[in-house]
C-alpha cells in the first residue's frame, strides 16, 4: 500500500513547471485545510452556491411569489435537473 504523503509529493512533483509544457489555468491546484483543489473545482462550486444566493436575495426583497414555499421547491427542482444534466 503507498504512503499519502508519497503520493501528494509526486504530484507536486508532476504539477511543477517543466520546460516546453504548456499549462492552463485550470491545472493550477490551490491547497486548502491540506486538501487539494483544481481551479475548475472550485469554480464548480462556487456556481453551485449561486441558486441559494438568489433565493437568499429574492426572498429578502419580497420577490418571491404569494407562496413562496411552491417557488422555491419549483425553482430547487429545475436547477437540480439542470445540474444533473451538465
Amino acid at each position: 500500500m503507498s504512503h499519502p504523503a508519497k503520493n501528494r509529493e509526486s504530484e507536486t512533483k508532476n504539477l511543477q513547471a517543466r520546460p516546453g509544457v504548456r499549462r492552463s489555468v485550470l491545472d493550477a491546484r490551490l491547497s486548502i485545510f491540506n486538501a487539494h483543489f483544481s481551479v475548475l473545482q472550485i469554480l464548480v462550486h462556487i456556481a453551485y452556491l449561486v441558486p441559494l444566493a438568489l433565493l437568499i436575495w429574492d426572498g429578502l426583497h419580497n420577490d418571491l411569489t404569494a407562496n413562496p414555499i411552491q417557488e422555491i421547491t419549483h425553482r430547487t427542482g429545475k436547477t437540480a435537473l439542470i445540474l444533473l444534466v451538465l
